[in-house]
């Protein structure tokens, strides 16, 4: 017997799906801006008003993740919405089911 799928679900799989493909980009970028302050500091060089626009896109995306937490990650993060399609794949089209060991 087939489970029916929510109204609820279905606006979040398109929702995970619209962030995804508009919004991926935002969230590489952000690592990228990071390890780039990283590098400034390491290397010694660090020059605020040069880091200054990395900075704000940190500042300003990481926050929002912690705050919202898992309704983020579940809505609207393009890396919660790709985990959640290999799920789906893996659980539909190739019938496993992965469990992470309990030690682990």
């Amino acid at each position: 017997m087939r489970k029916k799928i929510s109204k609820l679900q279905i606006f979040r799989r398109i929702s995970q799906i619209v962030f995804f493909f508009l919004f991926s980009g935002l969230f590489t970028l952000t690592f990228a801006e990071l390890k780039q302050v990283y590098q400034m500091l390491l290397n010694g060089n660090f020059n605020f008003v040069e880091a200054l626009p990395r900075l704000v896109e940190a500042v300003t995306l990481v926050p929002i993740t912690v705050f919202f937490g898992r309704f983020f990650c579940a809505w609207s993060c393009a890396f919660g919405a790709f985990n959640d399609f290999i799920f789906l794949i893996s659980r539909n089209i190739f019938k496993t089911r992965y469990e992470v060991n309990a030690k682990l």
